[in-house]
Order: C-alpha cells, then structure tokens, then sequence
C-alpha cells in the first residue's frame, strides 16, 4: 500500500514543509536474500515509480535516517543466505 500510495504520501510530507530532496528508500523482501533497496527522494518519488516498480510489500524510510544505510546493512552475503538467520 505504501508503494502505490507513495507520491500522494510524499506530496503531503512536502506540503507540511519536509524538503523535496530529503531521500525515500523502499526495501523489499527485506533480511530475505532477494531483498532489493531502491533510493529516490520526495520530490522525485512520482517520476520514480513511473519507471520502475518495486516488488511489495515493501517497508519505506524517509529522510535523514536513510544515510545510515551503510551503517546499519550489516545483515548481508553469508548472514542473507542462511536460511535460519
């Protein structure tokens, strides 16, 4: 729903004063090993999903929290694929 929904969501966070730029991942199949991260931001959100789509469900971060992306994907390679993690 939040995928579909998406440009309506980031369109009203705009209007409430967030800044276009501000980045908004989607997360897909998230801890599975087919998980799939795609970036944008609010104010391209719209032109985004119009050329590609991300399989849902999906979670969606928005703003300064998604820098910390590099940081916080410790669970990758050996620890995605085993299939008790």
């Amino acid at each position: 729903m939040a995928v579909k929904n998406a440009p309506e969501i980031a369109a009203a966070l705009i209007a409430g004063g967030r800044d276009p730029t501000e980045p908004l991942t989607f997360i897909s199949n998230a801890t599975l090993p087919g998980q799939r991260v795609a970036v944008t931001t609010l104010g391209a959100v719209g032109a985004f999903l119009a050329a590609e789509t991300p399989p849902t469900p999906a979670i969606v971060v928005a703003g300064r929290v998604v820098a910390w992306r590099d940081i916080l994907d410790w669970y990758k390679g050996n620890l995605r694929e085993n299939a008790v993690g």
